[in-house]
């Protein structure tokens, strides 16, 4: 209601004079308010008169609104939550019938969770703002005057509790202006080296070449992976995650890493006539985003990455391309520039549909999709398994079809062609062969490598043409021994498929003669410097943000890091639970390769703590994510339901025994699963599923 003329006279006696606009204008209806820490200046005099309550405060900036417990964190339930860096609007109101506050006259204070002053709260353009400029936790305290159309004065004092965490958004709902900070930022890391960085920025910088560097040395190890194929593939890469952020926010105080859902790619892809030519013209691939490789190089051509280089590796590095770049020692590209060949020598795989119910092989796996996204949130019921599948068919893919293979010469097989009267080779299709070798580059240069079947060159000098700078087999290729191993059993059909069951022995020689000395180059996202491509980093966001929404809706009912059936197998190279490796890097008390941010200072913690760290009831992250719906899976009947409160009690809640086996109570001593008399026996290198890039 409009309150009437002859009152305002009688308010400006009341309020010294000062009108507010407010009272003048629509009295707001009455509102219940939730749980928030409420007081009251003047107790209610009499039945009806004003109570002196607020609405909830009001946090907005430009990606919306929140109030407290607007969040499917569980640690969050009674906290609003706000972004650092980033300005943030504050607003409330009389929720009493018939009231309006004047919140022109508000005092409001923010103060951190012990008690210390926070950022001051300011008045700009007839808004109350402010900018939070660190994670924590703090506390708003708000109090005003208002009154009714009949007179009644109150004063109202409200106080809610805030979390300030950044949120990772998807790359595609980013406003232009932030995806624009991101991009700029990832492009000052690449450009820009450590030791300059520093003295612009400080002595939080790093440049994307230390992750490079760093990330190549773990991954490209010849006997154990500390990154990949095991246990700790999540936990690593969340702690890598988190150390590029830091350094990104040096720059770019107000950015985070978003989160890439490529399952929406597919999705678009999908509905496609021509759906791999669909896949690589989508938006992420524009000059705005990660870019489009083409030309020569298989490189990014316009854009910000445009030609985007490859460092070379530091003197005394010990993995390092034949080249001499920050590439893996198996990859023998001679191009200076980032590669991403979008295919294997010209082949690409079908368009199936992934699914973690059957066993994948390199030659039928598929671009992420709803359906596997979904396997893997309802179909998993321990962490163990959680974490051995996510690294396959549900990520896997999207490193290694954008990065691809390329410089396969013309991969004719002469001695193939000229061999076809034979009736055997009849059998086998010539094409179909062909096909399949070039496929399998996704898993057979590297793993004839860490098998000791080949070498690489330690080095090809810079004059080196690139046809002369290939794998170099261990053994002569004439030898028997040599082919039968490389070609028979397990071992040959995984490497190249099933078909070298039915080629002639007499052309095996042949064969491995033209893979010895082809010049195989695997693109950036298939090797093992994978974090020098923009479009790695937003990729395991998008698992990380999978395993915290199954944590909150479908909690595991095994949440320990041991296998629930048995033996447990912390890594690919774990033979039998011996540890052939000692698989360094995926057991829960190995600490991550990268600190992270605990109580606002960078610390190294353990594969265990960072995963306890995401407990989404004791939730100690420095980000969350902007929502847990995926209305595009929703659509094709993989319906994602939103979270509906806290997990279930117990669940996904029992202690984990993070501490190293010599810690260990002696009955449960040694890595977890020792005793082979019990479970399957582990997959091993060289399995049907090919080893990961990222």
């Amino acid at each position: 209601m409009v309150c009437a003329q002859d009152r305002v006279a009688r308010w400006r006696g009341l309020l010294g004079g000062f009108v507010p606009l407010s009272i003048l204008g629509v009295c707001l209806v009455g509102y219940n308010a939730p749980s928030l820490f409420l007081s009251f200046a003047a107790a209610p005099p009499a039945d009806g008169a004003l109570r002196g309550v607020l609405t909830p405060i009001v946090f907005t900036n430009e990606y919306g609104s929140r109030t407290a417990g607007d969040s499917w964190y569980p640690s969050f339930a009674d906290s609003a939550l706000v972004e650092p860096h980033r300005l943030t609007t504050l607003s409330t109101a009389a929720a009493d019938d018939g009231a309006s506050a004047d919140l022109s006259r508000a005092t409001w204070s923010v103060s951190t969770e012990r008690g210390a002053p926070g950022p001051a709260v300011e008045l700009v353009d007839g808004a109350w703002t402010v900018l939070f400029d660190a994670v924590g936790r703090y506390v708003v305290d708000v109090a005003l005057p208002y009154g009714d159309c009949d007179a009644n004065l109150a004063e109202a004092a409200a106080s809610v509790a805030v979390a300030c965490v950044y949120v990772r958004r998807s790359l595609r709902k980013l406003n232009p202006a932030d995806r624009e900070r991101y991009f700029d930022a990832f492009k000052t890391l690449m450009a820009v080296p450590t030791a300059r960085g520093r003295r612009l920025y400080g002595g939080g910088y790093a440049s994307l070449d230390d992750f490079v560097a760093v990330h190549l040395e773990l991954a490209g190890d010849r006997v154990n992976d500390a990154l990949h194929d095991g246990m700790g593939f999540v936990a690593s890469h969340n702690a890598l995650t988190l150390a590029f952020e830091a350094a990104l926010q040096v720059v770019a105080p107000a950015t985070s890493v978003p989160y890439w859902d490529y399952t929406e790619d597919h999705h678009l892809a999908n509905e496609a006539e021509d759906r791999l030519a669909t896949l690589w013209s989508l938006d992420v691939w524009g000059d705005d985003f990660f870019g489009t490789a083409s030309g020569k190089y298989r490189t990014v051509e316009t854009g910000r990455f445009a030609y985007a280089p490859i460092a070379k590796a530091a003197a005394g590095a010990r993995v390092k391309s034949p080249y001499g770049y920050l590439r893996s020692p198996w990859n023998v590209n001679k191009d200076p520039f980032l590669l991403r060949a979008h295919s294997f020598c010209g082949a690409s795989y079908g368009w199936l549909e992934g699914s973690l119910t059957t066993e994948a092989s390199p030659i039928d796996t598929a671009w992420p999709s709803c359906k596997v996204h979904h396997e893997l949130t309802f179909a998993v019921d321990s962490l163990y398994e959680w974490v051995w599948a996510a690294a396959y068919a549900p990520h896997g893919p999207v490193h290694f079809m954008i990065g691809g293979y390329t410089h396969c010469g013309d991969m004719a097989m002469a001695a193939l062609h000229g061999n076809s009267s034979s009736d055997d080779l009849k059998a086998s299709n010539v094409a179909k062969i062909l096909g399949s070798v070039k496929q399998r580059t996704v898993a057979f240069p590297k793993t004839m490598w860490r098998y000791g079947l080949v070498e690489y060159p330690q080095a090809c000098s810079d004059d080196t043409p690139q046809a002369l700078c290939h794998m170099i087999c261990d053994d002569p290729v004439s030898l028997g021994s040599f082919r039968k191993f490389a070609l028979t059993g397990d071992m040959g059909e995984n490497m190249f498929g099933d078909w070298v069951a039915r080629l002639p022995v007499d052309l095996w020689g042949q064969f491995l003669e033209l893979i010895c000395t082809t010049p195989f180059t695997p693109g950036e996202q298939m090797g093992a410097n994978s974090p020098v491509d923009p479009s790695f980093w937003p990729i395991h966001p998008t698992l990380d943000r999978l395993l915290q929404y199954k944590r909150i809706v479908e909690p595991f009912s095994s949440p320990g890091w041991e296998s629930p059936d048995g033996p447990t197998k912390y890594c690919i190279t774990d033979y039998d639970g011996i540890g052939a490796s000692d698989c360094k890097g995926h057991h829960p008390w190995d600490v991550a390769p990268w600190a992270v941010a605990v109580d606002g200072d960078p610390a190294f913690v353990t594969n265990g703590e960072l995963h306890a760290m995401g407990d989404p009831r004791a939730y100690a992250l420095p980000y969350v994510y902007d929502d847990f719906t995926w209305p595009h899976c929703d659509a094709e009947g993989h319906v994602f339901p939103p979270p509906s409160g806290a997990p279930r009690p117990g669940a996904d809640a029992a202690a984990h025994k993070h501490a190293a086996p010599e810690e260990r109570d002696p009955d449960d001593r040694g890595p977890p699963g020792h005793d082979d008399d019990h479970g399957e026996k582990p997959q091993e290198m060289g399995s049907s599923r090919p080893g990961e890039a990222g």
